[in-house]
């Protein structure tokens, strides 16, 4: 059981002083309050007009703060250039030690960049599937779904017709996000089963958007802060089963569409319980099912 999260400014103006302090106070706490989800590792990727920056490694959540490595990202957050959007993530790990960082999140997929809660069964038959198409640099089973994404639309196709090419692929649990270089002004969030779960804020005064696993991770990392609270949210919703959202972070506009997930791939014989990490079957309560053929590593 993993936690994802992200932040979109779709304001026009440069940071002042405050949205900088809020908007990096609101990151560290994203990290600690998701910290709940995983605590095998964490990381974030930030994305500027000019720049893209990513950290990751083997700490917890609350941790990550103290590296120097992370303090220099978060300035990428700055009133000197038009900070886009973040994604982040808290690990509970299943495949894939988290010793390599390759295996940690955010996974780095040639031009896409994503974080995923959950677990994919047919990771191994797809990267054998498409050999000749793409490689694999590490052992977790989250980088078969950034790598098809980022494989179809390097092949020409929309972000919106990879996730849904690639969500008819892989078989398992998924709640992701994910930005794309070529498409640097969105952010897409989509999930294929009824959980995970993804919960958006949107300020629509401060014109930030802010999602994460619950809406408890959400409230917690709000409190304190000088723009953000709870009485100035102005819309709040979670993404719905087989469904994705992609964000515009220039105008804040949000446009939902459908995926099918596949139920049966062809080779893989066990279906999936509908959970990710270290907690029990969502379907049986049950940390070792015989029926869904869950299994904790």
């Amino acid at each position: 059981m993993c936690g994802i999260f992200g932040i979109a400014d779709y304001s026009e103006r440069m940071l002042s002083t405050y949205r900088k302090e809020d908007i990096h106070d609101l990151t560290v706490n994203l990290l600690s309050e998701s910290e709940i989800r995983g605590t095998d590792a964490s990381g974030i990727c930030i994305l500027s007009d000019n720049a893209v920056g990513i950290f990751k490694d083997k700490v917890k959540g609350s941790e990550i703060k103290n590296f120097s490595p992370f303090k220099s990202l978060l300035e990428k957050i700055s009133e000197k250039s038009k900070f886009k959007s973040l994604i982040g993530h808290t690990r509970a790990k299943t495949k894939g030690p988290a010793k390599f960082n390759e295996n940690n999140h955010p996974i780095i997929a040639n031009k896409t960049i994503g974080v995923h809660n959950g677990i994919i069964g047919n990771d191994d038959l797809l990267f054998a599937k498409y050999r000749d198409k793409i490689e694999r640099e590490g052992t977790v089973d989250s980088e078969i779904i950034f790598r098809l994404i980022d494989m179809y639309i390097a092949s020409g196709d929309s972000i919106i017709d990879a996730v849904k090419k690639t969500s008819k692929e892989i078989l398992g649990s998924y709640a992701c996000a994910f930005i794309n270089l070529d498409w640097p002004n969105y952010i897409t969030i989509f999930k294929g089963s009824s959980y995970p779960s993804i919960h958006i804020y949107t300020y629509d005064v401060e014109k930030i958007m802010v999602f994460a696993s619950s809406n408890l991770i959400i409230n917690n990392a709000i409190k304190d802060l000088k723009i953000l609270d709870e009485e100035s949210v102005k819309n709040k919703f979670e993404l719905g089963t087989s469904e994705g959202a992609r964000i515009n972070v220039c105008t804040g506009k949000i446009f939902k569409f459908e995926i099918e997930s596949n139920k049966s791939y062809p080779g893989y014989q066990y279906s999936l319980c509908n959970t990710g990490g270290h907690g029990a079957c969502s379907l049986c309560e049950d940390r070792n099912c015989e029926a869904c053929q869950y299994f904790i590593d």
